[in-house]
């Protein structure tokens, strides 16, 4: 597939999937006049065309994320029902709907104490699970975090940059892609150069998503800036965790961007100020995590006092038992579809928004047979 994927879609391409989001429109939006229903189709397609870099694109691969999702396939792993390939070779993706993601939840404050201990545990038994077949996510954050209802279970999404050693489309262990994660998710080992991270870049991106869940909500536990510049987000680290040097951080002196910049010597902060009026398990699940010295980080299958113990509100519906089925591609009802086989930009929130609306329209129209064809 061509890099610049969007230049083997023609005219009829976009009027089909417009007409798609269309009949969505109407069937879950009947009070709609004609004129609000076309004008907001097409705000939607083309929101989705100009937002979107193809999932073939390094590190993007939609191949490789339908292998490895079949690979990973358990319960707090968001199932892929089916793959199908559309005109101009466009490879869709069909997962089951997802009525929230946990970025949603954390805008609108709408997890409970029980809620944001059992979606934390299910966050790190969906790592511990990938982590032990050989999966590195490369993008833990709270958008990538789905869940069926406010009461659960969660499931992690996207992997469009995931890596595993054993499959082909992988760079080599010491040789990967530094262009992954998302700007305040991303570990200090990325950002000094290190090629040879493992699984521990996940654990900590977790505990930042954890430090939002346990105190800070909506807040990243460190800022990037406006920009998402890697300066501003090493200064942020710098200034919440401390300066570090070999004694605090060995591993550093491996990296090849070690000691090319001298920077100001912080102090580190209290978890007690970092994440004020928090439980003490709480604060120390996330301090696990927020560590410079990767294999020091608390381990996903480890556990935790904070979420070891705790029940689900809601239980895993049978979706999470699905595996990979197949069905009919022109009666999906029900089913989120990605149209365009399309990534979304890591610092675009509205793309994700307007994803979770496409979910949303299809989920509401059960009668409304998506007639995309294979």
């Amino acid at each position: 597939m061509s890099p610049e994927w969007r230049g083997g879609l023609g005219f009829s391409d976009r009027f089909a999937t417009i007409s798609n989001i269309q009949q969505a429109y109407r069937a879950a939006y009947p009070d709609l006049t004609g004129g609000e229903v076309q004008n907001e189709s097409r705000a939607l397609e083309n929101e989705l065309y100009k937002q979107s870099t193809s999932l073939m694109e390094a590190p993007h691969d939609s191949e490789r994320e339908a292998r490895l999702l079949v690979k990973a396939r358990s319960g707090n792993i968001v199932p892929l029902l089916e793959t199908f390939q559309l005109a101009g070779g466009r490879l869709v993706h069909v997962f089951p709907f997802m009525a929230y993601d946990l970025d949603t939840l954390l805008q609108r404050r709408l997890l409970s104490d029980g809620r944001k201990q059992s979606c934390l545990r299910d966050l790190m038994t969906g790592l511990a699970h990938l982590h032990s077949i050989g999966i590195i996510h490369r993008d833990i954050k709270p958008s990538n975090i789905l869940l069926t209802s406010l009461n659960g279970p969660a499931y992690l999404a996207d992997f469009g940059i995931a890596w595993s050693a054993d499959d082909r489309a992988s760079e080599p262990e010491d040789q990967k892609v530094l262009d992954v994660g998302t700007t305040c998710y991303r570990p200090p080992e990325l950002l000094f150069g290190n090629q040879s991270y493992n699984h521990t870049l996940d654990l900590w991106a977790a505990g930042c998503v954890a430090a939002q869940v346990v105190c800070l909500g909506p807040q990243t536990l460190f800022d990037s800036g406006d920009l998402g510049s890697e300066l501003a987000l090493i200064k942020s680290i710098f200034q919440t965790l401390g300066t570090p040097n070999l004694k605090v951080w060995p591993e550093a002196a491996t990296f090849p961007d070690w000691g090319k910049m001298a920077f100001y010597e912080y102090p580190q902060k209290p978890w007690s100020e970092i994440l004020p009026d928090t439980m003490t398990e709480a604060r120390d699940l996330v301090a696990s995590m927020v560590k410079y010295e990767s294999k020091a980080r608390l381990s996903a299958e480890s556990g935790h006092a904070f979420i070891v113990h705790v029940s689900s509100e809601g239980g895993n519906p049978a979706i999470a038992k699905s595996g990979y089925i197949s069905i009919p591609a022109a009666k999906r009802p029900g089913m989120a579809v990605v149209l365009y086989s399309c990534h979304v930009e890591s610092q675009s929130n509205t793309v994700h928004r307007v994803y979770n609306r496409m979910m949303y329209l299809y989920h509401e129209s059960p009668e409304y047979n998506l007639n995309l064809g294979t």
